[in-house]
């Protein structure tokens, strides 16, 4: 399945967000599904809890917002549920 690309606001620049089997591409680099403990949604925002504390907020998805939560948690639970320790 192709990524689809999203634009989103990171900050204060604009970035193309692509959900993919490995995690989150934001404009070409990689922000691993292992490294996101938490995605907080809410007004029209998608907050990262990152596992160094940190948080990614994204926003200005516009009319992709839902599709792109609903593509984030299909990928992160996908992908999580067939790592084995």
């Amino acid at each position: 399945m192709t990524p689809r690309r999203q634009t989103a606001r990171l900050g204060d620049r604009s970035v193309d967000a692509f959900v993919t089997d490995a995690g989150l591409d934001l404009d070409g680099r990689l922000v691993s599904w292992l490294d996101i403990d938490d995605v907080v949604e809410g007004d029209h925002r998608v907050t990262l809890g990152l596992s160094d504390a940190t948080t990614l907020e994204l926003r200005g998805l516009g009319s992709t917002h839902d599709q792109f939560l609903d593509e984030l948690r299909d990928r992160k639970s996908t992908r999580l549920n067939s790592v084995t320790l």
